[in-house]
């Protein structure tokens, strides 16, 4: 990098590659799931990975971190942009010899989880029932040391484990160079793909006030029973009686908004595992051998695009009033291009792209039963699993404009 580089200009770039890295991020999430949809498991692994390492890269540039090839970029104060690690050999000035896209990605997150602030990510992103997760922590009696901790274990736990996604570039080698269909196991059954695909998609249905409120509530209620488990050394399962009462005491302080025909009560003290729940896979270790490895890499994948999501919604929100017009141009092209909308045909409301997914998952699960295979699935709801294969109207909705 020499003198003549615009130091303001390369940090603006930096910052609006925050919501392009993830915008891409949630395609290829979609791209990932058609994968699934049409049996072929080992591409579903490779795009969700590429999912996986875009979220990251938005994550990096909400934070003033530019990730280039093998020479990378962190913007200082006033603008400064700095080299990372400035790595050039004196024979030959002109090319970096840093670390490539993929390492420099996972060892910089490393250290960002090493960091007190990153609790943030998810502090600062979750809400659920209108109430920031920082709020639902501390009126259940969770100190703020403790708050950033479990916010820091969640990263690992249910996503960002760095040698989990190291596994997974790994895996990606694999699918992306290796004749796969003969070494690899058969793709997961239709009984098993459709009903995850719908809990991803119901996952990222927004609210008017949260853009991922069924996920968040999620990540909410695992948060929860983590800190109970924490605090009182016995798991929310197995003290039932003890949990109730700190959960009724906590739905009385913070009065959430309605959940809907679930009570908050009955929700948050659910205990029973979800096979094919989203947090349970996300946590999963399985290998490419493993017929389930695909929908394991799509759920931290997912996870990971949250947090992106709310890093870039994050940005938006700290620009200035009036400026978020500007990005106008940009979203009105792209929803023409990627199929969200006809020309000159923007909704009025980005939340309005739910009612498209809403109506595929509607129509395809309540012909289940008929769904007896994946052609079948195809053959007669192809406009519901194409609707089902798009994810970039989850970004669109997921920046909170």
């Amino acid at each position: 990098m020499g003198r003549g580089v615009a130091h303001r200009h390369l940090s603006d770039y930096i910052a609006a590659s925050a919501l392009v890295h993830c915008f891409d991020g949630w395609a290829y999430l979609g791209k990932a799931l058609h994968a699934l949809m049409t049996g072929d498991h080992d591409c579903a692994r490779h795009l969700g990975y590429y999912a996986e390492l875009r979220g990251a890269m938005g994550i990096l540039a909400s934070d003033g971190i530019g990730v280039f090839d093998k020479e990378h970029i962190v913007v200082a104060a006033r603008c400064r942009c700095l080299k990372m690690p400035p790595n050039r050999r004196p024979a030959h000035p002109n090319h970096p010899v840093g670390p490539g896209t993929h390492k420099f990605v996972w060892d910089a997150i490393e250290e960002m989880l090493k960091s007190p602030n990153s609790a943030r990510l998810v502090l600062d992103a979750v809400s659920a029932g209108g109430n920031l997760l920082s709020d639902w922590l501390n009126h259940f009696g969770v100190r703020t040391a403790l708050a950033g901790r479990l916010a820091a274990d969640w990263l690992l736990d249910w996503g960002l484990d760095i040698s989990r996604l190291a596994d997974d570039q790994k895996a990606r080698n694999l699918s992306s160079y290796r004749p796969t269909s003969f070494t690899t196991p058969r793709s997961p059954p239709v009984t098993v793909t459709l009903p995850f695909v719908s809990r991803v998609w119901l996952a990222c249905e927004p609210t008017n006030e949260n853009p991922f409120a069924s996920l968040d509530r999620l990540l909410l209620r695992a948060t929860i029973q983590k800190a109970f488990t924490t605090v009182s050394g016995r798991t929310a399962k197995h003290a039932k009686k003890q949990f109730r009462l700190r959960v009724e005491a906590l739905l009385a302080r913070l009065a959430p908004t309605a959940l809907g025909k679930t009570s908050w009560l009955e929700f948050m003290c659910e205990t029973t595992p979800d096979p094919l729940g989203i947090l349970i896979l996300s946590a999963g270790k399985a290998g490419p051998e493993n017929r389930l490895h695909s929908l394991q890499v799509i759920s931290r994948a997912l996870l990971i695009l949250r947090i992106a999501s709310g890093a870039s919604q994050r940005l938006v929100r700290s620009l200035p009033a009036g400026t978020v017009t500007h990005l106008d141009f940009w979203i009105s092209a792209i929803g023409e291009d990627r199929a969200l909308w006809p020309k000159a045909a923007r909704p009025p409301a980005l939340l309005d792209l739910w009612s498209d997914a809403g109506a595929a998952i509607d129509d395809i699960t309540t012909h289940f039963a008929a769904v007896d295979s994946l052609s079948t699935l195809w053959s007669r709801f192809p406009l519901s699993a194409g609707v089902l294969s798009s994810c970039e109207r989850v970004a669109l909705w997921g920046f909170g404009l």
